[in-house]
């Protein structure tokens, strides 16, 4: 067993491409659903079913405010699609996401 550790993946989220975000920092993606998808593989990629993924905060994006506006998928959806176990710590952007990280 590995255990991974990752953060700010904003999985459905928009506000992150295209965008200075810190000193000219963007995300090169041309939009939110090749951003996941990406991101997703990547997972995929190095982990295993047996291998746990420690997710530091801003796992998900939900909804209008925040996301893609018609993205209404449930956040664990996002889950069920990586092999590894995934544990939750909540960030700033996943009290409003349907996350729940207790």
């Amino acid at each position: 067993m590995s255990r991974f550790f990752s953060a700010d993946f904003h999985l459905g989220g928009s506000v992150l491409l295209n965008k200075k975000i810190v000193k000219g920092a963007v995300r090169p993606f041309d939009n939110p659903e090749d951003m996941q998808n990406y991101l997703l593989n990547e997972c995929n990629s190095r982990m295993k079913e047996t291998d746990v993924l420690i997710h530091i905060g801003d796992f998900a994006s939900y909804g209008k405010e925040r996301g893609i506006e018609q993205n209404r998928i449930d956040p664990f959806e996002y889950i069920k699609q990586i092999k590894a176990k995934v544990i939750l710590l909540e960030g700033n952007h996943d009290r409003n996401n349907k996350v729940n990280c207790e």
